[in-house]
């Protein structure tokens, strides 16, 4: 496996979020058999020492960007390792930084959570988050985009804990307080000043603080004359441990929230920072956690009453933890280590994927003129299109290539025996085995919720389930619909998705992805 270079910091002001997101995608690259290299301005011992505890090589910066002297340094670093991914984890690495890495000729994931740069210059694009799907982002036309929580990075310590099932008591009482690694406002103080005022029997509570948190003597003074008991530790090692605990937790809306929700731990959220807001209310309408907003706006009486309402919900605790634990399942770090090997395979250029590679077409609707179009733009020879209605039709004359209207028409057999390979996409006909039979490398098929839903109205079907989890795969055609070897399937949460037609506006843009890698598939393999 190819080297993993990450490039990512960590501070009070930045908190230490970035960087323990990415040392779980790290863990997983370890443990599939890859290398990684660190490279940070994170100064914090206690987070530099985990790293040194997985045995990654580990290099220190004396300032980020946009100091000059952290490019010079990474640069010399990267020229080390040619065949390296890079990896790019903040929102201070600009669209600069990024051309930068690309000039180098190294490939490149940058891991985002708010889309606030003009433009992306990255092969992969990941947003771990609830909200991604309904972010706009501007990026290269080859960038593969990872969005929403079936990426969401998980440590190696929560895995272990996959399958777990927590304990719901009538009435809370072991209350968990994470406010970030860094918390510099210290609304630490403000929880357990709240947690105190709360009259609940056997109410007791752990406050976790980071190595970067300035305020631990105070925090450890309040801890120590508070009526209510509170244990404060620092530097900890086993989250997943202390959220298992648990009964409820009161975190910032940062990336622990995927942590919170993968082993079902309610939550209530503080936002502590811009980029936590979208993940506050996203997750607060999802019924999976419950929103205060922004910490310095809530005092400690309404917060007090906030977290007793929590300890007393047995309803809602019930309801949130099962609809959680279904929206993170723990495989995030795998799907993405998944669409890093798959990159690395794709040798091409996207834009020349089917270059000469000479293709009949079957298609209808907006899915069909989307791969048209998608065929076309990757160099593929349109020998012909069979189109089942009048948006294919029209398109296939724009791109000044002959239209059928149906296979059995005898000019469509030629076509097909002179062709590579046969492509459908929302095709209205069984093909024969005999016709299959004639491209050099045979039929593909492009169909929604493969996984799950073959056949006919895949999305009917799954929106009538209540599924959340939507898909665009890519099969080898049989004379069996939608049955054959499954080349390639992308997944999209479509959890706030509610019509057919807004779940196939979210799957539009994975047909081009999915059909893409498929034709390079499909030659490679041939």
């Amino acid at each position: 496996m190819e080297r993993l270079i990450i490039r990512v910091d960590a501070s009070t002001r930045l908190g230490t979020g970035h960087l323990m997101r990415c040392l779980a995608l790290a863990q997983g690259w370890k443990d599939a058999g890859g290398e990684v290299n660190f490279i940070t301005a994170c100064q914090e011992e206690g987070l530099l020492q985990q790293l040194r505890e997985e045995e990654f090589d580990t290099h220190i910066l004396a300032e980020p960007h946009p100091d000059a002297s952290d490019w010079d340094h990474t640069r010399d670093i990267l020229a080390a390792y040619p065949d390296a991914w890079v990896v790019l984890d903040g929102y201070h690495f600009d669209e600069a930084y990024q051309q930068q890495v690309r000039e180098t000729k190294h490939r490149l994931l940058v891991i985002d959570d708010v889309a606030h740069l003009k433009h992306y210059y990255a092969d992969i694009l990941l947003n771990q988050n609830l909200h991604a799907e309904q972010l706009r982002y501007s990026c290269e036309p080859y960038t593969h985009l990872l969005l929403g929580t079936h990426y969401a990075l998980l440590r190696r310590q929560f895995l272990a804990w996959k399958g777990w099932k927590c304990e719901i008591p009538e009435v809370a009482r072991r209350v968990l307080v994470t406010l970030g690694g860094g918390d510099p406002a210290n609304h630490t103080l403000k929880v357990i000043q709240a947690l105190q005022r709360i009259d609940i029997a056997g109410l007791e509570a752990t406050v976790v603080i980071g190595a970067s948190n300035p305020h631990d003597d105070e925090l450890e003074a309040a801890t120590r004359q508070s009526p209510v008991p509170i244990r404060l530790v620092r530097n900890v090692r086993d989250m997943a441990e202390l959220m298992a605990w648990a009964d409820v937790a009161v975190a910032a809306a940062g990336s622990t929230v995927w942590e919170l929700l993968f082993l079902g731990t309610p939550t209530l959220l503080l936002v502590s920072a811009d980029n936590q807001e979208m993940i506050a209310r996203s997750v607060d309408s999802q019924g999976v956690g419950k929103s205060l907003g922004w910490a310095k706006n809530i005092s400690v009486e309404p917060l007090a009453k906030a977290i007793a309402s929590l300890l007393k919900d047995l309803d809602w605790r019930i309801k949130a933890v099962e609809k959680a634990q279904q929206m993170v399942d723990g495989q995030g770090a795998q799907r993405v280590i998944d669409a890093i090997k798959e990159a690395t395979s794709n040798k091409l250029p996207p834009t020349t994927l089917g270059e000469s590679l000479r293709v009949v077409f079957l298609g209808s609707k907006q899915a069909g003129c989307i791969g048209l179009l998608t065929l076309a733009a990757a160099g593929c020879k349109i020998q012909g299109v069979i189109a089942y209605d009048d948006t294919v039709q029209k398109l296939a004359g724009m791109l000044h290539t002959s239209a059928f209207s149906s296979l059995k028409q005898p000019e469509v057999q030629k076509l097909l025996s002179q062709s590579d390979l046969l492509v459908s996409v929302h095709g209205r006909e069984i093909v024969p085995k005999n016709f299959l039979e004639l491209p050099r490398f045979g039929g593909i098929n492009v169909h929604p919720c493969l996984y799950r839903y073959k056949g006919s109205r895949p999305i009917d079907r799954l929106l009538q389930d209540g599924c959340t989890q939507a898909s665009v795969g890519v099969h080898r055609m049989t004379e069996t619909v939608d049955e054959g070897e499954v080349l390639v399937e992308e997944f999209v949460d479509v959890t706030e998705k509610h019509s057919v037609e807004e779940v196939y506006n979210v799957l539009y843009p994975f047909y081009a992805l999915a059909l893409l890698t498929a034709i390079h598939k499909v030659r490679k393999e041939r």
